[in-house]
């Protein structure tokens, strides 16, 4: 999951990442 990778490079893109992904599921 590219979440992990995200989060071990930097905590803001993980953030950033959840939303994006939260919006796609939901839209």
């Amino acid at each position: 999951m590219a979440l992990i990778l995200y989060q071990r490079d930097d905590c803001h893109l993980c953030d950033q990442a959840v939303e994006v992904l939260a919006q796609a599921r939901a839209g």
